[in-house]
């Protein structure tokens, strides 16, 4: 697959993952922080997180989050997946440090596409 491709891939799933939070965001009352509320409910379930946990959890991958969304509009071209890679092991670091067991971390990534499955299949 050409860069011209597989930038034009990213740019199509970007754009549908931001379709289906807003109309996801509209069945469930229509705001923002339904979403999110929604999102933090669904991962903390998947990631089984305790109220600890949590507490420990959800500042640092807010902060992941912020970032991320710095990378994606920079977007740095071909260099873009290279610097998401460098940002998840920087974060899982900072899980880590936190106290965060491994194989939560770990199971995080398969948390998020579940989410966005999640958002999908509400649509429909």
């Amino acid at each position: 697959m050409t860069l011209i491709n597989k930038l034009h891939l990213y740019i199509f799933i970007a754009c549908l993952v931001c379709g289906v939070s807003f109309a996801a965001a509209a069945q469930t009352g229509g705001s923002n922080q339904d979403l999110e509320s929604l999102r933090i409910a669904f991962i903390t379930k998947e990631l089984h997180l305790n109220t600890s946990e949590s507490q420990k959890f959800w500042p640092i991958y807010n902060e992941y989050l912020k970032e991320l969304k710095q990378l994606k509009n920079a977007d740095e071209g071909a260099d873009l997946e290279e610097a998401k890679v460098a940002l998840r092991k920087k974060y899982a670091d900072k899980f880590k440090a936190a106290g965060m067991a491994e194989t939560k971390i770990s199971e995080l990534p398969k948390a998020e596409k579940e989410f966005k499955k999640f958002l999908l299949d509400k649509l429909h």
